[in-house]
């Protein structure tokens, strides 16, 4: 174990930051968050991750093609996702982008040939990878495609991923919605893990986010909220709310813009590994703030 988190977890750091002192709740907050991130925030921790898929490709249009068809299979066990999305790549050979734009239906058809992960099934995938291969050949890139979306709801996030998951949708595919599961949408109140995931990966740039997007600034971007986001809020009093919906995920966002305004998703990657990895940190602060709640709040 790292000294910094023996440190932690026998009370030295926060006991010595704040003995003596009136410190507001959102310090004490910053002051761990940031202690997480400084530790797990690292190219090394990502791994068992879908992200790890998206690394291999140094060509902006294969990486955003990586990108969108991991985060939209990220469900269940994180190796179990990678497995699936390699496979699938594999499939798509070195230049996925090069390969939708050409291809046809019986290419599709041999590409997704025995396809199965959890509740999705190779007509899933199909009309999916049909319709991101009907958004390539239509607006050349994904980047291009989220422009346009991000123009024509004048830079309303939500509204703007709407739209593109409307593009998924509908786009050059004649399937009926119910064979559109990989496709999340926010007017249907769902938190759109997966697709902020996708944009978190794509527009932030630093050791762990492969970046290459300038069509959104990290600012604009939302909390990922799965189950152990939600557990991290809830604990650390960011939000009340008991379900992983668009709502909850905006309140969550809004107590993280307050810590950082230029990159409120900077924290997400860091924290989701600790709460896999060593929950005790997030029990063991918990139970150290409330004990050291006698400053101003």
């Amino acid at each position: 174990m790292h000294y910094k988190e023996r440190e932690l977890l026998n009370g030295d750091i926060l006991s010595r930051r704040w003995t003596g002192k009136a410190v507001k709740d959102s310090e004490r907050l910053k002051f761990f968050v940031d202690f997480v991130f400084e530790r797990f925030h690292r190219r090394d921790m990502v791994p068992p991750d879908p992200l790890q898929c998206v690394y291999a490709y140094e060509r902006l249009e294969d990486r955003e093609v990586a990108a969108l068809l991991a985060a939209s299979l990220a469900v269940g066990r994180a190796q179990s996702i990678v497995d699936q999305v390699q496979g699938v790549l594999e499939r798509l050979g070195n230049s996925p982008a090069f390969f939708l734009r050409n291809a046809n239906a019986a290419d599709l058809m041999a590409v997704c040939r025995g396809f199965r992960y959890r509740f999705f099934h190779e007509e899933d995938l199909r009309s999916f990878l049909k319709s991101l291969s009907h958004v390539l050949r239509t607006y050349g890139s994904l980047e291009s495609a989220m422009a346009s979306c991000l123009k024509r709801s004048r830079g309303d996030l939500v509204k703007g991923i709407d739209l593109f998951a409307g593009l998924m949708t509908r786009s050059g595919s004649a399937e009926p919605p119910a064979r559109h599961r990989l496709v999340a949408r926010p007017s249907c109140g769902s938190a759109c893990k997966r697709w902020h995931l996708f944009l978190r990966w794509l527009v932030r740039c630093d050791a762990v986010d492969p970046g290459g997007w300038s069509c959104l600034h990290p600012r604009d971007l939302m909390v990922p909220v799965d189950t152990h986001m939600l557990a991290i809020a809830q604990t650390c009093g960011l939000t009340q709310r008991r379900h992983a919906d668009m709502k909850t995920a905006m309140e969550i966002t809004e107590a993280f813009r307050r810590l950082q305004p230029e990159d409120p998703v900077r924290y997400d990657f860091s924290l989701t590994r600790m709460a896999m990895r060593e929950r005790e940190l997030l029990e063991k602060w918990w139970e150290l703030f409330q004990h050291s709640k006698g400053g101003t709040s």
